[in-house]
């Protein structure tokens, strides 16, 4: 594994250092793919009803083409009850059709179980072992709770349960109507990724994202034991991780990291006065995706260096970091109708977008800020349709999620 540690000065708070961390699978990690063993759990409610079904349908046959003989599967549907279309089962020529089928024969019904679908899938992956792979669940849903439990807290605390267990949730909301806060909570919880997609014709490229993440698994988990320097008085991790705080500082557990998707961490240490030597102390147990012993020898003596190569980066990740929190609070104050707060807000984020841009950010990340930066202008001047502007709060707020947990989705 590729680890970049640095430490360096605040741009803009005295006496405060950011701590950046970035971990990636070595080059010459095996490109030979593992066994997966999956469960997909897809809302066949009414409201699913129609192109949006066809597509989930689409979809589903897709991933299940996509896997291999020794690769395990489980394929739910759910509207007021739940069912179990396959599986678990490998995935061989014989399921395969059997899958399509299934599928093919799916037809809509009346509410939806989400807490009852979240709980079978969790329930699935537990009842059968593969080694070398981490269960993963992916949940398609295009609405709101109906039977069962419905807050949104509910759904967070089953997610991070199982994944306390080793299982990975993510989560895939569709349209405009979906529980945001329930499926983001989903994936949150449970370590995954979370996605948005508004059209129906993009539910299959999603499952495909969702898929091509859990085939590019090269560790399955870094365990991170940061101890700050003896200066340090107070430190907090910006990233959404599992993380414990001890008396000697946080242990984090970062999840699966894939083939080219490193995991970032940023931390910011509060130094009481002139930083020690050496600003932090790190240790890394790193577990490879074949189930391989831990190794327990990683351990980083971090100095604060502002002309580290990766020093720039840590104040861009913070500028990426700040810039989701205040797009957050442009639309927390659109939803309470208080039009200065959104505009103050608003005008925060054009500032950040410029200290990014100062910083050396990617021009195609730029452009994608500005353009929901632009929606925001539209909202604060009356020029976006209710539909529009939701669409545009649902795009901001996956952003959010998927910068703050680590797991990019491709900028569009």
């Amino acid at each position: 594994m590729n680890i970049e540690a640095t430490c360096t000065p605040h741009p803009t708070e005295t006496g405060q250092y950011l701590l950046y961390l970035e971990l990636a699978a070595a080059e010459e990690t095996s490109q030979e793919r593992k066994p997966v063993h999956l469960v997909l759990s897809i809302d066949a409610s009414s409201s699913m009803g129609g192109p949006r079904l066809a597509c989930a349908v689409e979809a589903g046959r897709a991933v299940a083409e996509r896997l291999g003989p020794e690769d395990m599967f489980c394929l739910l549907a759910f509207d007021r009850s739940v069912r179990t279309l396959f599986g678990p089962g490998l995935a061989n020529d014989e399921a395969k059709k059997a899958i399509g089928e299934a599928l093919g024969a799916l037809r809509p019904g009346v509410g939806t179980a989400l807490y009852d679908a979240l709980q079978k899938s969790h329930e699935s992956l537990r009842r059968v072992f593969v080694r070398g792979t981490r269960p993963h669940v992916v949940l398609l849903t295009d609405g709101y709770p109906s039977v069962g439990p419905n807050r949104p807290e509910t759904f967070a605390e089953l997610s991070r349960q199982a994944a306390e267990e080793g299982i990975v949730t993510s989560a895939v909301g569709v349209g405009l109507d979906f529980d945001e806060a329930a499926v983001a909570g989903i994936a949150g919880g449970g370590g995954g990724r979370y996605s948005f997609v508004d059209k129906e014709s993009d539910i299959p490229g999603a499952l495909s994202r969702h898929l091509t993440d859990l085939f590019s698994i090269a560790i399955e988990n870094v365990t991170i034991r940061l101890a700050p320097g003896n200066s340090v008085r107070e430190a907090s991790l910006l990233h959404r991780y599992s993380t414990k705080v001890g008396p000697d500082g946080f242990v984090v557990e970062t999840g699966p990291i894939g083939r080219g998707n490193p995991r970032r961490l940023l931390f910011v240490l509060k130094a009481s006065g002139e930083p020690t030597p050496v600003a932090a102390t790190i240790a890394l147990t790193v577990r490879g995706s074949a189930g391989n012993e831990p190794e327990t020898n990683r351990i980083l003596s971090v100095p604060v260096n502002p002309q580290s190569p990766a020093a720039k980066e840590a104040v861009r990740e913070l500028h990426r970091l700040t810039l989701s929190s205040q797009e957050n609070d442009f639309w927390e104050a659109v939803h309470h109708n208080d039009r200065a707060l959104a505009q103050k807000a608003h005008d925060a984020a054009l500032r950040t977008v410029a200290a990014l841009e100062a910083a050396g950010a990617p021009a195609g990340q730029l452009d994608a800020d500005r353009g929901r930066l632009a929606d925001h202008k539209a909202v604060l001047d009356g020029r976006l349709s209710a539909e529009a502007r939701e669409m545009a709060r649902k795009r901001s707020h996956q952003t959010g999620i998927s910068r703050v947990t680590s797991l990019f989705e491709p900028e569009s």
